[in-house]
């Protein structure tokens, strides 16, 4: 995982405020793993699918892909994300208005804000 070693004894753990893609992907590596929110157990693969001269007017380091939204923040980890959708999802469901109302409506798992990831690294999912 890449995520800061409290005690700096474990050289595979890497903080990766000030990383670089080289000192992550070592020895051949195309993707690291990233662990965000150790409390709620997030794991990120990133991978390497290029690489290309920059240019001029983007903003680096930037998202090319994703395949959903980041899930709100303090849903509850992967498992508190799972109850979230289907809550939102079914007026029915016992924590649809609490939870409609936490995090407010229209939220679309679906819609990837790629300036705001890009500009939120390393935590990707963090507003």
């Amino acid at each position: 995982m890449a995520h800061p070693d409290p005690d700096g004894d474990d050289p595979a753990l890497i903080d990766p405020r000030g990383a670089r893609l080289d000192e992550l992907l070592t020895h051949g590596k195309k993707a690291f793993q990233y662990e965000y929110d150790f409390g709620d157990g997030w794991e990120h693969t990133v991978t390497l699918k290029a690489i290309a001269e920059a240019e001029t007017g983007l903003a680096y380091p930037r998202l090319i892909d994703a395949l959903r939204a980041c899930p709100p923040e303090d849903v509850g980890g992967p498992l508190g994300y799972e109850e979230y959708l289907e809550a939102i999802a079914d007026p029915k469901h016992p924590r649809h208005e609490e939870l409609t109302q936490w995090r407010g409506p229209g939220f679309d798992r679906d819609f990837v804000d790629e300036k705001r990831s890009a500009r939120n690294w390393p935590n990707l999912c963090d507003g």
